[in-house]
């Protein structure tokens, strides 16, 4: 199938080792608890998450994927780490946490799941544009986080092309995208990404972003 959703080539040496395992959860355990540092924030290192990667909050907990702590890691698995470390971290300070769970809660309830997505969309966008706010450089932090995803996107945009001009589905992603470049992120990947959805979604994605 012809490739209708091209990214621009990614970054070899991001692959090379780094750091090992203890080192990069000991250096995102103090950058977590630094951003939360107003309250009592534990990091847990077990995979317990909502999302493939495993990273998640409840509002007294950060959870995020356990690694090896002899294994050497990369720069890419190391950023990627931090950025869902420091995200985590500002739903942590931002989000009122029992009300989103009671909301995204009810939305499960009734099958709204499309709607719990675009909430978490917009409410993922509110809190990076406060974390921007409090803590200036935080952008660059949570970049390669994205870009991550973005490129992991771009794979199921491969495999249906016709999601590109779908008004609905692919929103609640081209929303984060959006708020996302309107914040200054530098991913390359991340521009040109949204730049391949129809113009439709992209104005309807920064009509949202205007109000967030």
């Amino acid at each position: 199938m012809t490739d209708t959703f091209f990214l621009p080539p990614d970054d070899p040496d991001l692959d090379k080792g780094y750091i090992t395992g203890r080192e990069y959860m000991n250096g995102v355990v103090t950058g977590v608890k630094t951003i939360s540092s107003k309250m009592k924030t534990n990091v847990v290192f077990s995979g317990v998450g909502r999302d493939k990667d495993g990273a998640a909050t409840d509002g007294t907990n950060v959870y995020l994927p356990q690694q090896d702590p002899e294994a050497v890691m990369t720069h890419r698995e190391v950023a990627i780490g931090r950025g869902y470390g420091n995200h985590e971290a500002l739903h942590q300070i931002l989000t009122d946490m029992p009300e989103w769970h009671r909301w995204a809660g009810e939305m499960t309830e009734k099958g709204l799941e499309w709607t719990k997505g675009m909430g978490n969309a917009i409410e993922d966008v509110r809190i990076e544009h406060g974390g921007l706010t409090l803590y200036p450089g935080i952008a660059k932090s949570i970049d390669k986080t994205v870009e991550a995803i973005t490129r992991r996107a771009a794979e199921t945009f491969r495999e249906k092309p016709e999601l590109k001009d779908d008004m609905v589905a692919p929103l609640p992603l081209a929303v984060t995208w959006a708020g996302r470049i309107r914040m200054g992120y530098p991913s390359e990947a991340l521009h040109t990404a949204f730049s391949h959805l129809s113009q439709e979604i992209q104005d309807r994605a920064n009509k949202i972003t205007d109000v967030i």
